[in-house]
Order: C-alpha cells, then structure tokens, then sequence
C-alpha cells in the first residue's frame, strides 16, 4: 500500500487484542473538546470583507518563528502512583514559562522523544498528573522518553492573551512547536535530540499537524489521533457557536467570509505543501465528539499537497479510542519507530 493512501482497517483483519480503557487513560475525557456549547447564534456570518485583523495566525509562526530555549528538568514525581520515572520541566515559548512532565525509560539513554499533546478540557478540570497517561505508559513501554506540555493556560503553565480555542490554537501550536525545539536544544542527557516525533489527540492532534507545517524539519513525524478539523471553521460551527457574535463572527477574527485571509492562514492545510514528514492519522468510526469524515478530508487534503498521510480507521472506536486503545498506540509505535526510533 502506498503510504500517501488514506487505508481502512476492519474488524475482519484486525489482528490485535483490544481492552476499553477508562476516558482517564486517554490523552483527553471523553466530553467534546471544546467549550461547553449552549446556544445558536442569531444572525448568519455576513458577506462583506473588513480591514483585516492583526491576530496572529500559522502565517505569523511561520514567517517570525519563535527562537527556542532549552528543557530546564525539576523535581522527580514520586507521588503520582505511576509505574515508570517522571520529572517535573519547564521550558520558554515565547515570553510564557510553559510546565509539563517528562517520562522516561528505565536505563541511561539516549531516548528517543515524543512530544505528546493534550486534548481540550476545561483548564480548572486538568490535571498534569493525569492527562495523556495512557500515551505516555504506551510510549515509555517501547523505549522512548515523553515530553508532555501543560498547553499555555492549562496546569502551571503561564496564560496566552486568549485561550487555546478562540486563538485557534495559534499559541498552542507555538508551545508545541517550542516543545520540540527544547529537546532538539540538548542539554538532557537521556534524550537523543535528533529522534524526536509528535503525538496529539483532539484538539491535540490538530495542534500537532499544525506544528508539522509551522516547523517543518522540527519532528521526524507526526501522528493525530481523533484530531479536530484542520479546518477552524469547522470546529468552530460545532463547539464554538455559542460564541459567536451578532454578525456570526469571532470578533476581531470575524468569519471566513469577512475575514478569509485570517482564515486561510489559521487553516493547516493551507500550508500543507511545506510538511514532508510522515503523518499518521487514527479515527474512530463511531466518534460522536469530532466528525469522523474530518480524518478523511485532512488526510486528503494533505496528500493532494504533496505529503505523506496516512489514515487508520478503528470499527467502533470513540473518541478515546475506546475500546481499540491498545490497537491504536500499537500503531502509533510501530509508525514512530519506523519513522523516528529506526534513524537513530
């Protein structure tokens, strides 16, 4: 099968024992990953262009990147009840102080390294202790070391100019983005800094296909499980309508109609054609939280750039994978390490 062809996987052919798991053992609970949606707007977007807004947008971490710092290791977790090492870091994005755990292997290293992002939930629920554990027990069992952000705004991590949603992940996309570039930086000795891969779920999982085409030779690859629309406005239409104003905008953001350069350059696939890494895209058929077909239009888009995507769908998956996680972080594994342990 070529590796730019979106491929299925039914249960017929599905080899691997699979356990449901817990919204816990997920990168995200199972609640949509957006904010709480609780009224229609009142008048449909209007059709005329204004001035354009100066809200930053994937053009922006594009043409001004943000110079990255370096991972500054705290105290070791020996509190959090799980069964491999953990460590308090910090690390720069901009002028934000960003938190987050390290996970590691048993041994010295060097590791290979995956940066994995949370997806959306109400930052007064997170809890760093807890969010994307499964990922990091599937990801430190095969030997690679984890580093896993507090977005700006969530755990200890210092508070954007606005959240993660009504930005469109333009803030998060620089944290990660910076993620990578702290551990390509050196300076922790049981990482390799060369070996480094994405891993994102929900609002993750676009995040990190965001930061695919943003920083282009950052990570050796990417995978998104259950992602969101890498069309904002999509999400938006389907989490953030209640937010929307008199006109059918976000306003100074507008909507594509009164603002379409905003839009384009808050839309990954609009700048597709610089990604040339393997991205790996898993999808729940039975996903009542983002719209499986999203999986198939990115993964399509994607392709007709000119990249590498590929598209695993799990039979009766939701959005936590359930009850086909184990499936699912196996072949996120076997892809990171052909793609990403295998260079070393």
């Amino acid at each position: 099968m070529s590796p730019r062809r979106a491929s299925r996987v039914s249960a017929m052919v599905t080899a691997l024992v699979v356990v449901a798991v817990s919204p816990a053992a997920c990168s995200s609970p199972e609640p949509q990953p957006g904010p709480p949606v609780t009224a229609a707007p009142t008048a449909s977007p209007t059709t005329h262009t204004e001035a354009p807004t100066t809200d930053p947008t994937l053009r922006t971490l594009i043409e001004a990147p943000v110079a990255p710092g370096t991972l500054t290791l705290g105290a070791p977790r020996d509190d959090d009840g799980v069964d491999f090492r953990r460590l308090d870091v910090t690390y720069p994005s901009g002028d934000l102080t960003i938190t987050g755990i390290l996970a590691l292997p048993d041994g010295d290293g060097p590791f290979p390294a995956v940066v994995v992002v949370h997806g959306y939930e109400p930052p007064a629920s997170y809890r760093r202790e807890r969010a994307t554990l499964g990922e990091q027990r599937a990801l430190v069992e095969a030997g690679y070391a984890v580093l896993a952000p507090d977005l700006r705004g969530y755990g200890s991590s210092d508070a954007g100019a606005t959240d993660s949603w009504a930005d469109q992940e333009v803030g998060a996309t620089q944290d990660v983005v910076a993620a990578v570039g702290a551990l390509a930086a050196g300076g922790v000795p049981q990482v390799d800094p060369s070996r480094i891969g994405l891993l994102g779920h929900s609002q993750g999982g676009r995040i990190v296909l965001n930061a695919a085409v943003v920083d282009p030779d950052g990570a050796l690859a990417v995978v998104a499980t259950a992602p969101s629309s890498t069309d904002p406005w999509q999400n938006v239409e389907r989490f953030m309508f209640a937010a929307l104003d008199a006109a059918g905008g976000l306003g100074t953001r507008g909507s594509p109609a009164t603002q379409p350069q905003f839009w384009a350059d808050v839309t990954t696939t609009t700048f597709a054609d610089r990604a040339h890494r393997p991205v790996l895209v898993i999808q729940g058929d039975a996903d009542e939280v983002v719209d499986p077909a999203w999986a198939d239009a990115g993964v399509a888009a994607w392709d007709a750039a000119g990249g590498d995507a590929t598209l695993v769908v799990l039979p009766g998956a939701d959005h936590g994978l359930a009850p086909s996680f184990d499936e699912a972080m196996t072949r996120a594994v076997d892809f990171l390490d052909e793609h990403v342990a295998a260079q070393g």
